[in-house]
């Protein structure tokens, strides 16, 4: 009887830890999706970036960029928050 009452008490803590685990199991699984989406994202912005207007791509770089420093061997971007 007295195991029982343990392996009860047990079984509740961990319906309890799962009930708490489960939305991080799906925040991982949005992760995991979120990181195999980024490279196509990417690569498909650049194709329509390129495919732009030059004008239009300025206007929006402006939006996106704070600040671009330039030096002889690299280019630092820094981005908008």
């Amino acid at each position: 009887m007295k195991a029982n009452n343990m392996a009860r008490d047990q079984v509740s803590a961990l319906q309890g830890r799962k009930s708490s685990l489960t939305p991080w199991i799906e925040e991982q699984k949005d992760r995991a999706q979120t990181r195999d989406r980024v490279p196509r994202l990417i690569k498909t912005f650049l194709e329509d970036f390129q495919a732009m207007d030059p004008r239009l791509r300025k206007s929006h770089l402006q939006t996106i960029l704070k600040a671009a420093h330039i030096s002889r061997d690299t280019i630092e971007l820094e981005f908008r928050v």
